[in-house]
């Protein structure tokens, strides 16, 4: 699909289960991520809705160039009337979910409404299609990795996965939403973990969303010829300059313990005294032994920021130790 033309967006009533494909609006056409999920919230969610009731308005939009060739573009932003806020909240995360929507054309996907029996668990399949609301309960109570271990024996080989884990389905307001990032096992490792919107997602019964990408390929730009250049001088760029993140976002973890900004026992300290140790330097150096590596977690990231973790026996353990996830 090329540019915004023909765009699409799936609006998603909980309360009776039903999914539909409406046209993306043209004047939000420049709009996409946090901007887009704000602009949504601002014009359909009733500012006084308990964010864990039915009202309330749950938002996953890509960035604008997500779906392109355009170097680290794929991020997916999460956006709702926070529990712990009570006020809109974005939370972004990495992986494959924001470049297979946009690749498919859907610019948002939006949430609203809730099942009457709150112990029921629904999931939406999402291909080039349209989308449908399913019947999820044998997945209630998986955790995450679990979940997605689970749904890689039902959907193919190139899916990618949107899900909440047992902290959203209780609705606990600190509960993120996990997003699979481009690995062959599809750890589900990329959080958007920001404002407690896993408790919103679980507070609609949504355990999990599929995107089937299908054959759908990269967005076309309207001028090849000038985007792609674009697209190799800042590649080029990035990759000649200082790269800061090149051993992960845990890099900068002495800088903020310096500053007395590094958050300690549930933030009531700015200092650890286990710095050392989880400096993201410290981190890779346990890679030549044990394993692991720095990776991009969705196709097309040149800052591979992301590490992959294993234990002392070489087992894959996590990926990855972000400076958000120690603190």
């Amino acid at each position: 699909m090329s540019g915004p033309t023909g765009d699409r967006m799936i609006r998603v009533d909980m309360t009776h289960q039903t999914a539909e494909i409406v046209d993306f609006p043209d004047e939000w056409k420049l709009l996409g991520g946090r901007a887009l999920s704000a602009k949504i919230l601002l014009k359909e969610c009733d500012p006084s809705c308990d964010p864990l009731g039915p009202d309330n308005v749950l938002v996953m939009a890509p960035g604008v160039v997500s779906g392109t060739a355009a170097p680290t573009s794929g991020r997916i932003s999460i956006g709702g009337k926070s529990p712990l806020t009570g006020g809109i909240k974005e939370a972004n995360a990495g992986g494959e979910p924001g470049q297979h929507l946009m690749r498919l054309g859907y610019r948002a996907i939006i949430v609203k409404g809730q099942p009457r029996d709150p112990d029921k668990r629904y999931a939406l399949n999402v291909t080039a299609d349209g989308a449908e609301v399913v019947e999820a309960d044998q997945y209630k109570g998986h955790w995450n990795y679990a979940l997605i271990d689970e749904l890689s024996k039902v959907y193919t080989k190139a899916a990618s996965f949107i899900s909440i884990g047992p902290a959203g389905e209780q609705r606990l307001t600190g509960a993120s939403v996990a997003c699979t990032d481009q690995e062959k096992d599809r750890h589900p490792a990329r959080h958007a973990a920001r404002g407690g919107l896993g408790a919103v997602m679980g507070a609609k019964g949504l355990k999990y969303v599929a995107i089937e990408p299908g054959k759908a390929r990269l967005r076309e730009p309207a001028e090849r010829k000038l985007f792609m250049a674009l697209c190799k001088e800042y590649t080029k760029a990035y990759r000649a300059g200082p790269q800061m993140f090149k051993t992960g976002t845990s890099s900068v973890v002495p800088v903020a313990n310096m500053l007395n900004t590094f958050p300690y026992k549930n933030r009531t300290e700015g200092q650890s005294p286990d710095v050392a140790t989880l400096d993201g330097a410290r981190i890779i150096e346990s890679f030549e032994e044990r394993g692991g590596g720095m990776h991009n977690c969705m196709t097309g990231c040149i800052v591979q920021c992301s590490n992959v973790v294993h234990d002392k026996d070489g087992n894959y353990k996590t990926s990855a130790l972000e400076f958000e996830t120690l603190t």
